[in-house]
């Protein structure tokens, strides 16, 4: 099995530039068509593992449901850039995150309590059900956001954007904590497998560091709101680290 190790690290590269590629058509029709196009997307991909739990058939699934989180997430993103504007950013980013990383609590204990009870194509049915509700929700509930006017960007405008400190620093600490949760999602079930742990066991401690993540990051955000928001402070670019504590009444309290 030793030719097969390299996939994890074409799989990243794999979905980045889907990534890539949904974000600039988001930015040409719109993010809602995006969010939906890539939950029916996920749908779709999900339905493939319902049919056969053969591994070649699992991945396939898995691959195209991380090209289908890669067209929905980047757009949803933007859109909530957009509906709620630069002074609530930090602020509603934070709650963002927070959701998303509650799907990191919850998904693992499910996905292994629906494998356990039943089997693996319960837990693909369950995310095709989820996907398909998502994408009902979407198109009913999120407002049709109008496309922007697209300024010419040159290669030495994307290099100068890209290394500037108030982007370069809080995108590699985003880089470094996701990665570290990936690889927590990846190896932590295999390692409890082969200690002869329960399966459970392995989805908990991933749900342990899914939920430390979901409780700081609405606190991030609501400091990085304030900072960039107080007054005579410097531009929110100037630095990814809030200018002064998120409630200074409080700390006021605890002295």
């Amino acid at each position: 099995m030793r030719h097969h190790r390299p996939g994890p690290s074409v799989v990243p590269l794999y979905l980045a530039g889907f990534t890539t590629a949904f974000g600039a058509l988001s930015d040409r029709i719109g993010a809602k068509p995006v969010v939906v196009g890539g939950l029916v997307a996920f749908v779709l991909a999900s339905l493939l593992g319902v049919l056969s739990p053969a591994p070649l058939v699992l991945a396939l699934a898995r691959l195209g449901q991380g090209a289908a989180a890669s067209a929905f997430s980047p757009a949803s993103s933007s859109a909530v850039a957009r509906l709620v504007g630069k002074e609530r950013l930090g602020r509603a980013f934070g709650r963002y995150g927070a959701w998303k990383s509650l799907g990191y609590v919850e998904g693992p204990l499910l996905g292994v309590a629906l494998a356990t009870l039943w089997n693996i194509q319960v837990v693909y049915a369950a995310l095709a059900l989820l996907g398909a509700c998502a994408a009902v929700w979407v198109a009913v509930a999120m407002p049709a956001l109008e496309v922007l006017p697209r300024r010419r960007y040159t290669l030495a405008d994307l290099v100068r954007q890209t290394t500037e400190r108030g982007f370069l620093v809080p995108t590699l600490l985003l880089a470094a904590c996701t990665a570290i949760l990936g690889v927590a999602v990846g190896f932590l079930p295999l390692l409890a497998t082969r200690l002869g742990l329960p399966p459970l066991l392995g989805a908990a401690a991933i749900a342990v560091l899914a939920l430390t993540s979901t409780l700081l990051q609405p606190v991030t955000g609501a400091c990085g709101t304030g900072a960039a928001s107080a007054p005579g402070s410097a531009a929110p670019s100037a630095s990814p680290w809030p200018a002064r504590p998120c409630s200074p009444s409080r700390s006021h309290r605890t002295r």
